[in-house]
């Protein structure tokens, strides 16, 4: 007797053949987050390709489901609560390679409200950055270390007008110049040192505020002067974690 099952099999295989063929992709799914200044201050200094810093003014992120591009640009924007605009200010992307800015598009502006709207289209995961020159009311700060001590590196982060400066000297100086050129009070300041036996000292959780003369007459073209004190460092502890700023 002849049986029929084989047939069965596949009318079956070949109804669930359509069924297969026209599974649909999965949806890509984007996500624009802003990045908060505790987060991208710990994570982005504020250089330029050029080796230039500037004051960020927001920070966002682009992320995708599978971290290709998009097929077409999204619209992100900041709206300013300053009443006149930020000058020279461009949208940069952060270069994971190099471990700086790269300028990425200029803004386009709208005035809406009685506030400024930046505008960015952008395709490409990553995070960028509103950013704008400093302004020149000084040419930077020079850091003295105390005596018997030599600078490391500093850290210096300031949350308006926005920066974060990292800097580590090619050799190990007693006077660091270091190019913020709009000090504020309650910027916070990271330094590591070390003396003439290999042994580290650190200076953190500290403002700069009482540490320069405010009342000494500056320019353009003059430094600010901040000199630490044996007071201000203690002996580093590798078995001590520092909080972050």
């Amino acid at each position: 007797m002849k049986t029929h099952k084989p047939l069965c099999c596949l009318a079956i295989l070949i109804a669930l053949l359509p069924m297969f063929g026209t599974a649909q992709q999965p949806v890509r799914q984007s996500t624009i987050k802003t990045v908060p200044f505790k987060e991208w201050s710990s994570k982005y200094p504020s250089i330029d390709i050029k080796g230039k810093y500037h004051n960020v003014t927001y920070v966002v992120e682009l992320s995708t489901s599978d971290r290709k591009s998009l097929k077409e640009d999204l619209e992100i924007f900041y709206t300013s609560s300053l009443p006149e605009k930020i000058k020279k200010a461009n949208w940069y992307r952060w270069n994971p390679l190099d471990q700086c800015w790269s300028k990425f598009a200029t803004p386009g502006i709208e005035q809406k409200n009685g506030a400024y709207v930046y505008k960015l289209m952008a395709r490409h995961p990553g995070t960028y950055a509103l950013m704008s020159p400093q302004q020149p009311l000084s040419k930077g700060i020079d850091i003295h270390a105390p005596r018997g001590l030599m600078i490391q590196s500093v850290e210096l982060r300031q949350e308006n007008p926005g920066i974060f400066i990292s800097m580590q000297p090619k050799k190990q100086a007693k006077i660091v110049q270091v190019p913020l050129t709009e000090p504020q009070f309650d910027t916070k300041i990271h330094v590591k040192l070390v003396n003439r036996k290999g042994e580290t000292f650190v200076m953190t959780k500290r403002i700069i505020g009482d540490k320069i003369d405010w009342h000494a007459q500056t320019s353009s073209q003059k430094h600010l002067k901040l000199v630490l004190g044996t007071e201000d460092v203690t002996e580093f502890d590798n078995e001590v974690v520092l909080i972050g700023n």
